[in-house]
């Protein structure tokens, strides 16, 4: 039981660590695409 509670934990962490890319990917996706959006205009 003992040896199951690391590889929870880097799940957990890796699952963190991918919202928190994805969320960063968005963030900059969407900056990215309103400068477009204001450079057209």
């Amino acid at each position: 039981m003992s040896s199951q509670r690391p590889v929870l934990l880097v799940a957990e962490f890796v699952h963190l660590m991918l919202r928190a890319g994805l969320l960063v990917f968005h963030l900059s996706f969407v900056s990215a695409l309103r400068d477009c959006l204001r450079a057209e205009l």
